[in-house]
């Protein structure tokens, strides 16, 4: 029945009904650009490379909102931005504010295969020569740190009480956690920016994102 009517189609000798069902296309990635996840050494991850980028929905006082948040396996730092949606085009501004923010060079970038890391996203990657690393599916551990960070501005952060009442307002609270955590990783984990604006780091044990949530809550106090 279906090769028949692709046959009449072909022939234009029917045509599909404005009534019909018309199944959308699911987005994908490009092959020219994003690349399949491949193990690497977590020792020979160097500053910068593969920074695991992931978004979460969260609700606070009424707003929802999408939290996009980036994390770097060799120095531990956050970023985190919010957005009032998670498209491609949410995904890309936060890239470039990402890029921006970030305290050293950003070599490649590491997502899931979320829809809103496609197209704009990906696009942009290719123009600014970002490696673009896609995991397997449904393997959240690959992604740990970035997955870990989530559960923390979660509970710690969302969990509060806030008073901001917009997006905006929610922005300048999520900036001013981010400051106390990143100082909080930073002092325990012996890391700093030098006066040239050079990021060094120094090796230490007991870093913050290698403490279980309910042992890093203790040292964690946005407020």
């Amino acid at each position: 029945m279906g090769q028949i009517l692709t046959h009449l189609k072909e022939k234009h000798l029917i045509t599909r009904s404005s009534s019909a069902i018309r199944i959308r296309k699911k987005p994908h990635f490009r092959d020219t650009h994003a690349k399949a996840w491949m193990y690497k050494d977590y020792k020979k991850i160097t500053l910068g490379e593969r920074i695991q980028v992931d978004h979460m929905s969260a609700k606070k006082n009424g707003i929802t909102v999408k939290h996009f948040q980036a994390w770097d396996r060799k120095s531990k730092f956050i970023y985190a931005q919010l957005y009032s949606n998670a498209t491609s085009q949410s995904a890309k501004k936060f890239l470039e504010e990402l890029i921006a923010k970030f305290p050293f060079p950003i070599i490649s970038i590491q997502v899931d295969g979320g829809s809103e890391f496609m197209g704009d996203f990906e696009a942009v990657c290719a123009v600014l020569n970002l490696e673009l690393i896609v995991l397997p599916l449904a393997s959240p551990k690959k992604s740990g740190g970035v997955e870990r960070g989530n559960r923390i501005f979660r509970e710690e952060f969302y969990a509060r009480s806030l008073l901001s009442d917009s997006l905006g307002a929610l922005r300048n609270e999520l900036t001013r956690a981010l400051v106390k955590y990143n100082n909080l990783s930073s002092s325990r984990c012996s890391r700093r920016i030098n006066t040239n604006g050079v990021y060094s780091e120094s090796q230490s044990r007991g870093c913050c994102m290698s403490l279980k949530v309910p042992e890093l809550m203790q040292f964690v106090n946005f407020y």
